[in-house]
């Protein structure tokens, strides 16, 4: 562990930055201190979808990493973030001397496909107002919703800008969100958890 810990090189990314491009070679495992990383991915035509945002505590690359495949998304900072890079012979070794390194990396794993089915199911159980506020809770750091613009939040909740730009301002006009250009504030968090649920309070849209 103490070689897995010396291993790790903490950069600081700014919104924009790429931390890494589809189809390039993975140098390591990408851990999230802090802030915001959405991972998204072009087909062919150039079309662009979002496969995952990921937060602190979430790794990047480890499937790459493990399997010697090109990366298979790019990972975009959508908030300002803090991230550990662990070089990948440094991690290789730790996986074959630390069995606890290798239990965190495959319990990582484990949560990232938990989380892209439940993502999945959310995709085909809920209305958009529901994966607006769904996406909505799980950007918020008290009280405050990563700064994500019109775009990305239709990307990740897989539905149109003028769904979510609709469905902001209801939640706005009935006091569930305090909207101040691209910032949001929660201001009732039981709403938007109602919308989760397929329910739609105060006659939200659907």
């Amino acid at each position: 562990m103490d070689a897995f810990d010396s291993g790790k090189c903490p950069t600081r990314y700014k919104r924009g930055t790429l931390v890494f491009r589809q189809g390039e070679l993975g140098r390591g495992l990408y851990c999230i201190s802090s802030g915001r990383v959405k991972l998204y991915r072009a087909n062919p035509a150039g079309q662009v979808q979002v496969v995952s945002l990921a937060g602190p505590g979430d790794f990047l690359g480890h499937r790459e990493l493990l399997t010697g495949q090109p990366q298979a998304n790019t990972a975009e900072v959508v908030q300002e973030a803090l991230i550990c890079l662990v070089e990948r012979d440094v991690l290789l070794a730790a996986l074959q001397e630390d069995r606890q390194v290798a239990q965190n990396v495959m319990t990582s794993m484990a949560h990232a496909l938990e989380r892209a089915e439940a993502r999945m199911l959310e995709l085909a159980r809920l209305s958009a107002s529901g994966r607006i506020a769904s996406l909505l809770l799980e950007c918020e750091d008290q009280g405050q919703v990563a700064p994500l613009t019109r775009e990305e939040l239709a990307q990740i909740a897989g539905t149109t800008i003028e769904s979510v730009s609709r469905t902001l301002r209801s939640l706005g006009r009935k006091g569930v969100l305090g909207l101040k250009g691209r910032r949001i504030r929660i201001i009732d968090r039981g709403a938007l958890e109602e919308l989760t649920l397929g329910r739609a309070p105060r006659d939200l849209p659907c």
